[in-house]
């Protein structure tokens, strides 16, 4: 299933990215999850925010 969230770079849309992603972890833990960003910088930031400040593991997780 595809869905598609769109919005300005904000602290709510990181809140908002993270509870998707573990709802969807919570659904189905194997099924991988596409994230499309609109650039490198971005993506990094993601990746820490999932990471160090959320306590995620990004194993399955694919940023594009």
């Amino acid at each position: 299933m595809q869905k598609i969230y769109l919005g300005n770079f904000h602290p709510d849309l990181e809140d908002a990215l993270y509870k998707n992603i573990k709802g969807l972890r919570e659904d189905n833990p194997i099924s991988p999850i596409a994230v499309v960003v609109p650039s490198s910088g971005i993506m990094s930031r993601l990746k820490i925010m999932l990471t160090k400040e959320r306590g995620m593991d990004l194993m399955g997780i694919h940023f594009l």
